[in-house]
């Protein structure tokens, strides 16, 4: 059971980062590379851990999306157990730091689900058929 949250874990760490890029147009790329190399459950460990580690959280900040950042991820209820009171302590202390609210009453209850960008259509009206293109360069 609590491998299975692990590994759901750190999918959701991924989630976070797809978000980020589509909702922020800002791309975490060091908690992308942290996560595809050690697993985003070992680089919320590893994020936490240590202070030099708090870019992420501060530019999430600068967006007011706080909510996306590896700490409120984090004290979301539906991952109790599997971080140590410690690790909960800083990632509560960080966002309250940030300005975050540390209720977890204020948390998202569950991590949104991973929200694709919507494709852009282009009006019908603009595309020229193929016969035409292939004329003009004759």
């Amino acid at each position: 059971m609590i491998e299975a949250k692990k590994i759901r874990f750190s999918e959701a760490v991924s989630n976070l980062y797809k978000r980020t890029q589509i909702e922020c147009n800002h791309r975490q790329t060091f908690l992308k590379d942290l996560a595809d190399s050690i697993g985003g459950y070992r680089a919320a460990k590893k994020i936490l851990g240590n202070k030099k580690y708090l870019i992420g959280i501060a530019s999430l900040k600068n967006y007011n999306r706080l909510d996306l950042s590896v700490e409120a991820l984090v004290v979301d209820p539906q991952w109790e157990g599997i971080f140590t009171k410690r690790q909960l302590e800083v990632a509560r202390e960080r966002l309250s730091q940030y300005g975050f609210g540390t209720n977890t009453t204020e948390l998202p209850i569950a991590t949104p689900p991973m929200v694709e960008a919507p494709k852009p259509q282009i009006p019908v009206a603009e595309v020229a058929p193929v016969a035409a293109l292939k004329s003009s360069f004759n």
